[in-house]
């Protein structure tokens, strides 16, 4: 038989076109696959008036809405967690030591677009620095 492949090996054969092929695959996966969820990090800090109450508003950019992932306080008094606005009926997250605490949110907390993340410390000294920093995910 008198073939250039005669002198090459059968298992080399499909050697460099097993590579292109494979890789072409994994190229087809990768575009299937979701992309990894894009998280970012809101931060803020502001003294606390003379009535003890620091407040902090994060808001997502136009047309992104929020998964907020953890939050974690530092500061004094009490301190509430709302969606939307100061309202009983708005709050997601609560506690008692503003001190220093963090939320890991077992069901993440949803902002939609154009809506406030509100962080409201009170019971704190006046002039108290009160920080917040949350964890999101974009939605």
């Amino acid at each position: 038989m008198s073939s250039i492949y005669a002198e090459v090996p059968p298992e080399r054969l499909l050697e460099g076109h097993t590579q292109t092929l494979l890789g072409d695959l994994l190229d087809a996966l990768g575009e299937l696959a979701p992309a990894s969820p894009r998280r970012e990090y809101v931060r803020g800090s502001v003294q606390a008036d003379g009535a003890g109450v620091a407040e902090l508003r994060f808001t997502p950019p136009p047309g992104i809405a929020w998964s907020v992932e953890r939050i974690a306080v530092v500061g004094a008094g009490e301190v509430t967690v709302y969606v939307q606005e100061v309202d009983p009926r708005y709050v997601v997250d609560y506690t008692p030591d503003g001190t220093i605490a963090v939320a890991d949110e077992t069901h993440p907390i949803y902002v939609p677009a154009n809506t406030d993340l509100i962080v409201r410390f009170e019971g704190a000294t006046p002039g108290d620095q009160c920080s917040a920093n949350a964890q999101v995910t974009l939605a």
